[in-house]
């Protein structure tokens, strides 16, 4: 079954936990594949009570928007970390995207390229 949302905006979040907020609008194509779920929960305290976590993950994203100066940091920092869907200002979804390599800074596994006015920006595991 194919279920669709509506949004209005991504936020690309970075490894330091800044984020750049892009209308969608600007957003020219979005592709993220491989995604599962995962649910934890840490209960250190031996509650009788907690609140599972759930996250969803993709092993891949390709992103294509606008080529703009206020989204400058996604071509000089290799670091996305998360891509979150808004509609009117709330998070609808979440979803981390892989750290390729051991480096804790650069993903490895994300490149950036500027060609034709627009960003192309794809992070794989291969």
């Amino acid at each position: 079954m194919f279920k669709s949302a509506r949004m209005d905006e991504i936020h690309v979040v970075f490894e330091n936990c800044e984020h750049i907020e892009i209308p969608y609008k600007d957003v020219r194509y979005i592709h993220l594949d491989g995604i599962s779920e995962s649910i934890w929960d840490i209960n250190v305290s031996n509650a009788d009570e907690f609140d599972l976590s759930f996250q969803k993950n993709a092993k891949y994203l390709r992103l294509m928007i606008k080529d703009k100066p206020e989204y400058k940091r996604i071509k000089e920092h290799y670091d996305i970390t998360w891509i979150e869907f808004l509609r009117y200002g709330e998070v609808i979804e979440r979803i981390a995207i892989q750290w390729v390599g051991d480096n804790e800074d650069i993903n490895l596994g994300q490149t950036v390229k500027e060609e034709n006015g627009e960003i192309d920006i794809m992070v794989s595991p291969n």
